[in-house]
């Protein structure tokens, strides 16, 4: 190639690949999004938290709600600062990035928040000592476990929990809230004063986090949300009689309501009770400092019985919103008999009748079938050892219907209904 050609050629190659190159690796006038431009938030009916981690252009609270405004009744921050729409009155301010806020709201709804994303690696989330609510950034959901390890390695977490009252209890060993979910917000108390950032979202989590106990009720029904509780912790040392798996225990006001209810879970079971909402007329949970009664009940016997608190290792028998209790001994109310557990399964029966019948003492105890007109169909008597005993029972003979067995003990009678089937 002739010298002519050859600078030709390098000209034309010049005005090839520089631009191109300029425009590979030049950063100049790129705009790169990081993330969403909007958030949706779901709310459900009545109490809840929710954070965001969009930059709206407004972040203050009542023009961030505005468009849900109607079905909002009450907001709240961490401080108890409220924004009360039906006078007009926001005490909160700005919503903040990381912080989280409570809700109450007269129906399911939506809410859109749009502006700019803020990365969970570059906003930190400033804690206060004692309790805090916080936000979640991340654009997946986490372990609660491990998106607050930072807290737990620092032994600067007691207890986070969800709107719902579900907990997680770090030194108990005790997920109760599963996955951290973006726009929910939790709340968490701490030890001391900290900051708490998530990973980005470019980084994962470890794969290892602690079981998740969900709170699956079979029986008892899900007590009413009233934006205030505490929680009960009871390790399995602490039964007098070990409940089972599907077991479900409750726990009710001084009126008899209904303020609590959890499954039985080992080696802890947690259960959440829930205060008076104020923002009612009609008392719909517990004052503080009143009392509480308990019952447990039996899958195996579709059964339930009052449970009476000996001992608190922490806490009292009274209510204080808030409060992390601890009980020490629990047993049911009538353990002053003989007898402090009577069982029958499968109800309904065909061939066969189990009888468990935990005692005591050791003690010959007589069993009599009868049916409902009140004749004696059969009777047995058994010798039998202290703790739990399993007899069974020939019912072949038996017709079908409902028939009454009682077992008779030197403390007296007790008896339970079950039905034979062919």
């Amino acid at each position: 190639m002739s010298t002519d050609k050859g600078a030709a050629m390098c000209d034309m190659m010049d005005e090839f690949f520089t631009p191109r190159l300029h425009a590979a690796l030049s950063t100049e006038d790129v705009v790169v999004s990081e993330g969403p431009s909007e958030q949706v938030l779901s709310l459900p009916t009545g109490w809840s938290m929710f954070s965001t981690y969009m930059m709206a252009d407004d972040m203050a609270m009542d023009v961030v709600l505005e468009p849900i405004v109607g079905q909002v009744v009450i907001a709240k921050n961490y401080l108890g600062a409220a924004y009360l729409p039906e006078w007009g009155f926001n005490g909160i301010g700005d919503i903040l990035i990381g912080q989280g806020y409570q809700i109450k709201t007269f129906e399911a709804v939506n809410l859109t928040i749009a502006g700019d994303y803020m990365t969970p690696e570059d906003n930190s989330i400033d804690l206060v000592a004692g309790w805090n609510m916080i936000g979640y950034l991340r654009l997946e959901a986490a372990a609660a476990d491990l998106a607050l390890a930072d807290l737990v390695d620092a032994d600067n977490l007691i207890i986070a929990k969800d709107y719902l009252g579900a907990a997680f209890l770090p030194e108990w060993g005790f997920n109760g809230i599963g996955d951290l979910i973006p726009g929910n917000g939790y709340q968490i108390k701490t030890n001391t004063s900290g900051t708490l950032t998530y990973l980005s979202n470019d980084e994962s989590y470890r794969l290892t986090a602690l079981e998740v106990t969900l709170n699956d009720l079979k029986h008892f029904s899900a007590p009413l949300n009233t934006g205030s509780n505490m929680n009960i912790g009871i390790a399995d040392e602490a039964w007098a009689s070990t409940p089972q798996i599907g077991d479900e225990i409750s726990a009710y006001n001084s009126k008899g309501e209904l303020v609590g209810s959890a499954i039985y879970s080992s080696p802890l079971t947690v259960i959440t009770v829930w205060g008076d909402d104020a923002t009612t007329t009609k008392i719909d949970g517990l004052m503080n400092n009143e009392t509480l009664t308990f019952k447990l009940w039996s899958k195996r016997y579709n059964s339930s019985q009052e449970m009476i608190v000996r001992e608190w290792i922490e806490g009292a028998n009274a209510y204080q919103t808030d409060a992390l209790y601890h009980i020490g001994a629990i047993e049911p109310t009538d353990n002053s008999t003989n007898v402090s557990h009577f069982g029958l399964y499968p109800i309904p029966a065909k061939q066969e009748l189990n009888i468990d019948i935990d005692l005591s003492i050791s003690e010959t105890i007589s069993i009599s079938i009868y049916n409902l007109i009140g004749e004696l169909v059969s009777t047995y008597t058994n010798d039998l050892t202290k703790g739990f005993n399993t007899i069974q029972l020939d019912i072949a003979s038996l017709n079908e219907g409902a028939y009454l067995c009682k077992i008779n003990s030197n403390d007296g009678v007790i008896a339970k209904k079950f039905n034979v089937i062919k």
